[in-house]
């Protein structure tokens, strides 16, 4: 990328115009998107997913559960815990929360693999309309043994090639979606198609600019015809210090972070008997939401 940079900057000092626009925006925005990246390190954000199903595509999706997680970029991972607790660990979130489709990479991995990682071959597609504004759109593929998009399902999970495109504003160039489609799916998932759409937004902390996804459509259509999707919006971001808390343009979709939660170690086999305070609304209760007894 920095061979990319130094080429482009280059020609520019000589006065060489010969490079086509694309060729000049598409390197300015993956410079930007690089400078917002290098500042996302000890970052976390509440990450709330819903979970939808439907039998086949002629139905509505119908609601199944609600998920609850923390996710923080630390040393170039993203790592996950249960919102309100002090430790993130390099832990597989899909073990976390059990059974149902769960995807990983969207926080940040996803978009340093299109623009930053090297790994993605991108082509100019045009100029269109895209959430309302004038946008400008590229074509990417990343090959299998490339790809870091890890997708599991039902306990079973493994890596798969990418397709997609992105768009970015015709003004600003700032980035706003990243639809990408999965390619080499493993047969153990029992998946026929897998697509990914990210929806991004600026925000500004401590003078310093940051792109963080605001939202992600994940969907999956299984062998059988059932189709499943995770709908997932991000909120209250903030340092790891708390120092500085963080809102995207629009309303969070949680009134208040959840309360800190302490680790207790409980030896193996102990019984406990409990009483509930109160009673678990299955409507409205999530998954990763504190409980008192």
């Amino acid at each position: 990328m920095r061979a990319f940079g130094i080429l482009i900057f280059a020609a520019l000092l000589n006065g060489q115009t010969e490079l086509p626009k694309d060729v000049i925006q598409l390197a300015q925005i993956r410079r930007e998107i690089g400078k917002s990246l290098d500042t996302l390190d000890n970052y976390t954000c509440v990450e709330t997913i819903d979970r939808e199903e439907r039998k086949n595509g002629r139905q509505r999706f119908q609601h199944v559960d609600t998920v609850n997680v923390e996710v923080a970029v630390v040393k170039d991972s993203e790592l996950y815990s249960w919102p309100g607790t002090d430790k993130f660990q390099d832990r597989d979130v899909a073990a976390m929360v059990g059974a149902g489709l769960m995807s990983t990479g969207s926080f940040r991995s996803a978009i340093k693999s299109v623009f930053i990682n090297n790994v993605s071959t991108i082509k100019w597609h045009g100029e269109e309309e895209i959430l309302g504004r004038r946008a400008l759109r590229w074509d990417y593929t990343i090959p299998y043994n490339l790809s870091r998009w890890d997708v599991k399902i039902e306990g079973r999970g493994g890596r798969v090639s990418e397709t997609g495109s992105f768009w970015a504003d015709a003004g600003t160039l700032g980035l706003l979606r990243l639809e990408t489609i999965a390619h080499d799916i493993p047969p153990d998932l029992r998946v026929t198609a897998i697509q990914e759409i990210v929806d991004y937004s600026p925000m500004h902390v401590r003078s310093q600019d940051l792109l963080l996804p605001q939202s992600v459509e994940t969907s999956a259509t299984k062998l059988n015809g059932v189709e499943r999707r995770n709908r997932i919006e991000f909120s209250h971001c903030r340092e790891f210090n708390g120092a500085a808390e963080l809102s995207f343009n629009k309303p969070p979709s949680i009134d208040t972070p959840a309360s800190r939660v302490t680790d207790l170690q409980i030896p193996a086999g102990l019984e406990i008997f409990v009483h509930l305070a109160q009673a678990i609304d299955s409507k409205a209760a999530a998954v990763g939401d504190s409980i008192r007894a």
